[in-house]
């Protein structure tokens, strides 16, 4: 495997949505490892794991309610965490195939939404840096992920007091970029951005506290601590929920439409 492939994780039962990503990703020259099309009868599977693991630069997971339920791939969500914990230079990407629940190793991470392969390929494509998105699309703004989100509203914060911006664009990194259409009298309420800004303090702090606890549990060695931990951590998990949804929803308020250009 090319050290310029990504790793592709998914439950055979989404074989049907996940291929035709991975083969749109490979016309955008961006080299995959999925098994049905590196293992061979006789293989060791683990074995070329193992080995596809130890020299990709990224791991796309595929989460499903099928990915959640199965045995084996619950085993490559945990190798999914360690794989983005060894390496800053490795990427992690979750894309939500339907509305099961993000596990809570899974917290902090960047994802997006399936709409259609080329749409789905391309988003992946632009957060490996590979290809910037081809087109402005209009999205709303439950759609933008939440690592994405964080830069917008600290980007709105900046501009807070400044008179009347109308547009603004963004470079949220990654190869994405953002045009926020602004309501320019609430971009100067003090107390919205004030709130604004709370709550993103908020966030961070939570994330921090998550992927502390996220380390610690998957190094293990907590022994009978290690289920309260995982408790703890889904807590934490249900609160910086509810904190991005507070957010997402004041940023529909200053700005109402969103692109990505």
């Amino acid at each position: 495997m090319s050290a310029e492939s990504v790793f592709i994780s998914y439950s055979h039962t989404d074989s049907e949505v996940v291929v035709p990503i991975v083969r749109a990703l490979q016309q955008s020259d961006i080299a995959c490892w999925i098994d049905r099309d590196r293992i061979q009868s006789g293989d060791s599977f683990v074995g070329a794991l193992d080995e596809a693991l130890g020299t990709a630069r990224a791991f796309i997971l595929f989460l499903s309610t099928s990915y959640v339920q199965s045995r084996w791939t619950q085993k490559e969500l945990r190798v999914a965490v360690q794989f983005a914990l060894s390496a800053e230079s490795r990427k992690l990407f979750v894309v939500r195939l339907d509305d099961a629940a993000m596990p809570p190793l899974l917290t902090d991470i960047l994802y997006t939404k399936h709409y259609s392969a080329a749409q789905t390929a391309a988003e992946i494509a632009a957060r490996l840096g590979s290809v910037p998105p081809a087109a402005a699309t209009e999205l709303d703004w439950t759609h933008i992920s939440d690592h994405v989100i964080y830069t917008l509203a600290g980007k709105v914060i900046e501009l807070s007091g400044q008179a009347g911006p109308k547009t603004l664009d963004i470079d949220a990194g990654n190869g994405s970029k953002y045009r926020l259409a602004l309501v320019p009298f609430l971009l100067s309420n003090e107390m919205l951005v004030e709130d604004l800004r709370l709550e993103l303090e908020i966030c961070r702090t939570l994330q921090k506290l998550i992927g502390h606890l996220r380390r610690q549990i998957v190094e293990g060695g907590l022994g009978v601590f290690a289920g309260a931990f995982e408790l703890n951590m889904e807590r934490k998990q249900q609160e910086l929920t509810k904190s991005r949804t507070v957010i997402r929803n004041q940023l529909r308020e200053i700005a109402p439409r969103i692109l990505q250009i």
